[in-house]
């Protein structure tokens, strides 16, 4: 990742420290000590320039993630999506020095995908 960005690369990832936060802090109880372990052992990690969170309604979810083939994976038991759908609804009080935005997945995915791209045009000052 850091060569890419020091080569001017915009790197993007589908999954970073928010997400082991997110994850272990729901799995561990929700406590705010779980929270800020996960956090400080993360604390040398680069902080993205942006943090785009997919808000979708737990229910939705799971209903989307019925229509998909292979196995469930872990972590997709309805009450622990619906433990990280709230966790990620604040997740901004988790990282208040990082710069999340939060869109609206419950649309359809052309809608999802322009409020993404625009968020990102956004950042790089490219928006119109």
């Amino acid at each position: 990742m850091i060569p890419n960005l020091t080569d001017g690369v915009t790197v993007i990832c589908d999954r970073y420290d928010h997400s082991s936060v997110a994850y272990q802090t729901v799995s561990g109880g929700g406590g705010e000590d779980i929270s800020s372990w996960v956090r400080e052992l993360n604390r040398h990690a680069r902080r993205p320039d942006l943090t785009l969170v997919l808000d979708v309604d737990p229910k939705r979810a799971a209903s989307r993630r019925e229509t998909r083939s292979g196995s469930p994976e872990l972590y997709e038991v309805d009450e622990m999506q619906v433990d990280l759908a709230n966790f990620y609804g604040k997740i901004d009080e988790h990282f208040p020095n990082d710069t999340i935005r939060h869109i609206d997945a419950n649309r359809d995915i052309a809608a999802v995908a322009t409020a993404i791209w625009a968020e990102v045009m956004a950042l790089r000052g490219e928006s119109k």
